[in-house]
């Protein structure tokens, strides 16, 4: 019920997004002799995961709307192979002034080969060297993850792990614990759900007081059942992937990362004309990975979790050192 329902409306929010980018595609669908084509090959885990492509996908109507001269391919692969036959398809293209955005680090093997006399190239969430014409852009997470578990240190977070082994959940999985467990805490436990996370939470026996428990779901668009879970019973939960304030106010905060106006800045710039560093860094330090607080949870009151001010006090013990951590970890 819960995934069906996060289904149908994460469905009818992106057909509502993408039908004027359609038409507007679709009216020159051959592009102008002067036309701007981009080409986005989106994650192969597809559309409607609430935190990377649906992310990327709102950067990309962004731009288009204040670019009304882009004229947008988005594909959205199923393997690697098919998205290898994308990249080759849009290399063989004659359109002049192309570009083509790789959403993930799986497709590393396949800018190989791409130059600047190809088009314009984005490797997008990932730190590779590439070649001239070519840029790569790595979204640093772990350092913020770790600081979201240092946060919790006093608390018994209940750590939800994608059941099909997503490398960005996991990582935000492995810096949220690396936090919690090196400052001192000593009470988290992990779910890897084997069917819908909404029965797996309702099964769980180990539940502590609403005082001290907080679901913790890196689970990407699974999690939307945790805040189901939450809206029903007495817990709290995080966001993980991008500000989740609006699904609940037992959300204390939420671990941001904006794909969004990352990928905005980059469609926008080229369609400008505007040069892309060949490699570029974004996360805490860039503030592009961040804590973002849900005031509707501090608005509520009540003693289910420390107030704002005692997760600053936390926030600013713990923000230098989650730079370093940040730092030292690839990503």
């Amino acid at each position: 019920m819960g995934r069906l329902y996060h289904l149908l409306l994460s469905l009818a929010a992106v057909l509502l997004a993408a039908l004027p980018a359609c038409q507007k595609a679709s009216d020159s669908k051959e592009g102008g002799a002067g036309s701007k084509e981009l080409t986005v090959i989106f994650g192969t885990q597809g559309l409607n995961d609430l935190v990377y492509n649906d992310l990327i996908q709102k950067g990309v109507m962004a731009a288009q709307a204040g670019c009304p001269e882009l004229v947008l391919h988005p594909k959205a692969p199923a393997s690697l192979s098919e998205a290898r036959s994308l990249v080759s398809a849009w290399k063989a293209s004659t359109v002049k002034d192309k570009a083509l955005v790789l959403c993930g680090r799986e497709y590393e093997s396949l800018v190989d080969g791409l130059d600047a006399g190809t088009g314009r190239v984005l490797l997008l969430d990932s730190g590779k060297s590439v070649g001239s014409g070519c840029s790569s852009a790595r979204i640093k997470r772990y350092g913020t993850a770790w600081l979201a578990g240092a946060l919790l240190k006093d608390k018994a977070p209940v750590l939800v792990k994608d059941p099909d082994g997503d490398p960005v959940m996991d990582l935000l999985a492995r810096g949220f614990e690396d936090g919690y467990k090196e400052n001192g805490g000593e009470k988290l436990d992990t779910i890897t759900p084997e069917t819908e996370l909404l029965q797996a939470l309702y099964q769980y026996g180990k539940w502590y007081s609403a005082q001290e428990q907080i679901i913790v779901p890196a689970c990407g668009a699974l999690q939307f059942e945790a805040f189901l879970y939450i809206n029903h019973q007495v817990q709290n939960a995080l966001g993980m992937g991008t500000d989740f304030s609006y699904q609940s106010d037992r959300i204390p905060f939420s671990l941001s990362v904006d794909l969004t106006g990352i990928v905005q800045k980059y469609i926008t710039d080229w369609a400008r004309d505007i040069p892309w560093e060949q490699q570029a860094e974004f996360g805490l330090s860039t503030g592009h990975v961040a804590i973002i607080y849900n005031k509707r949870y501090f608005e509520r009151g009540g003693a289910a979790f420390p107030q704002k001010s005692a997760l600053e006090q936390l926030y600013a013990q713990f923000y230098s050192q989650a730079l370093e951590k940040e730092a030292a970890h690839e990503n």
